[in-house]
């Protein structure tokens, strides 16, 4: 849903996401290219590319699973995005002034001119400067509680068990994910 904002409240917020973005940012794995500063998504359709070639080149196995979340920001449950924020180290002074402009929402529609007024209980405001860092930072606490170990990918040649880890293995790292904002696109090194 799209929500028509006053200036002073984008003003506001975006005062208030200046205070809070270093956080922001420090919580924000390099996985995530969407909504940050000196990152680009265009950066990950090039890490893709890449990979495709390679994998090819080599013939090896490549899985990507691309995740397109409909009306995404609409769907975040206020409570989980204030625990989201505690969890990355949003000072509390900040996370109680953000679910104060979260509090008692409603928005009015008037089919024949007759006034209804709508709670909003769910969603970030797409529109307002700070909607798309509390969405990421609701986006990589869900990534943080997410077990990985069950998905097969490549082998940890570093480890003497060669366990077999998520997604794909480069340099050393392991790759199991690339984020465009709200979308996502899993790597494995098989389906």
């Amino acid at each position: 849903m799209i929500i028509y904002l006053p200036v002073l409240y984008k003003a506001f917020t975006k005062c208030v996401l200046n205070r809070i973005r270093t956080t922001f940012e420090e919580a924000q794995p390099v996985e995530q290219a969407g909504f940050r500063r000196s990152f680009s998504t265009i950066d990950h359709y090039h890490s893709i590319q890449r990979l495709l070639e390679v994998r090819r080149e080599y013939q090896q196995p490549l899985t990507l699973v691309f995740i397109d979340f409909h009306r995404a920001f609409d769907s975040v449950e206020p409570q989980e995005i204030w625990e989201s924020l505690k969890s990355q180290g949003v000072q509390p002074a900040y996370i109680a002034l953000l679910q104060q402009c979260y509090t008692n929402c409603t928005t009015t529609i008037t089919p024949f001119h007759k006034k209804i007024e709508i709670p909003i209980t769910r969603g970030v405001r797409q529109g307002d400067p700070i909607s798309p860092n509390l969405f990421s930072a609701f986006l990589e606490s869900v990534f943080n509680k997410m077990s990985w170990q069950h998905l097969r990918g490549d082998k940890d040649d570093e480890n003497d068990k060669a366990k077999l880890l998520p997604g794909i293995r480069i340099n050393g790292q392991n790759l199991t994910h690339l984020r465009f904002a709200d979308d996502i696109v899993l790597v494995a090194s098989n389906p």
